[in-house]
């Protein structure tokens, strides 16, 4: 079959598909409910929540999802590395990296040198506290992305994708709510 004939028999998104795909992926930040009622489905809450779920499960709308949410991470200049990244930041940061050997603090004010700093508390003028992202969180989101809870290594995974493909779909299929990994 030519590639013209396997694109004729794929599915074309309606009107309110794509108005539901594109406010999925964008001003609803992915609540498929509130991207229903912005493409226009009507009904009660539970009625459009139903919907909003059946389109999630169709092909042609996680297709597209897929499409937009990897077209606003480029646009937006982010890379799977760049989030893993992240996640590795979060999920190994110490306390004792923001501190000399004498137990002064190595962070000056309004200085944050790390994602993994959830925020920083000033007391009279002195940093007072150093908030951190949840590290359980982080570590629970990187062994789903790295596929760790299935006990399977990387190295079991298609070998023909790279690392950084492997972690590209593992989170899109996530973002694309077909409940792979949450």
């Amino acid at each position: 079959m030519a590639a013209t004939d396997s694109k004729k028999k794929e599915k074309k998104l309606t009107e309110k598909q794509e108005l539901f795909c594109l406010a999925y992926t964008g001003e609803t930040k992915f609540n498929a409910t509130k991207a229903a009622e912005i493409a226009g489905y009507s009904g009660d809450y539970d009625a459009i929540s139903s919907t909003a779920h059946e389109n999630l499960k169709k092909p042609e709308i996680k297709r597209r999802i897929k499409e937009l949410t990897a077209q606003r991470f480029k646009d937006a200049g982010y890379h799977v590395d760049r989030v893993i990244k992240e996640y590795i930041d979060i999920a190994f940061a110490d306390l004792t990296d923001f501190y000399d050997e004498h137990g002064n603090l190595v962070i000056k004010k309004g200085e944050q040198p790390t994602g993994a700093i959830r925020g920083i508390k000033y007391r009279n003028g002195q940093i007072s506290e150093i908030l951190l992202h949840d590290k359980r969180d982080a570590l629970e989101r990187l062994s789903k992305l790295l596929d760790m809870a299935s006990g399977k290594d990387y190295k079991e995974h298609d070998v023909s994708k790279s690392f950084a493909d492997f972690i590209k779909e593992s989170f899109l299929n996530k973002e694309a709510g077909n409940g792979k990994y949450s």
